[in-house]
């Protein structure tokens, strides 16, 4: 029992530690390359992301975003990323979840 529960802190502090990084300018830039891509807008991209109507247009007015909405945003911009589109390399991208619609945005 002790194993796995060291396993899984290890686990949940890597996560933490993989996402701490991602800063609204990057998530921003994220949306706008996958929107230009895909031929949505910002907004719709952004909505589909996190799940709130007006999140792009927040981040663009400055606000900040907390460090699990980060990390489930830029998880599924990683899992809806057309793979004929490179990642910006400027920014580290997060493991592809396999069992999402890998490619596709809805």
């Amino acid at each position: 029992m002790t194993t796995l529960f060291a396993k899984c802190c290890l686990t949940l502090m890597r996560y933490i530690a993989h996402f701490s990084y991602m800063s609204r300018d990057q998530i921003i830039r994220l949306i706008e390359v996958l929107a230009r891509a895909v031929r949505r807008s910002p907004h719709t991209v952004g909505h589909m992301a996190s799940g709130s109507g007006d999140f792009y247009a927040r981040l663009k007015r400055g606000h900040d975003l907390t460090t699990r909405r980060a990390a489930r945003v830029a998880q599924y911009l990683s899992d809806h990323w057309p793979t004929d589109l490179p990642w910006p390399s400027d920014i580290p991208r997060p493991a592809v979840d396999k069992t999402a619609g890998r490619g596709e945005v809805p």
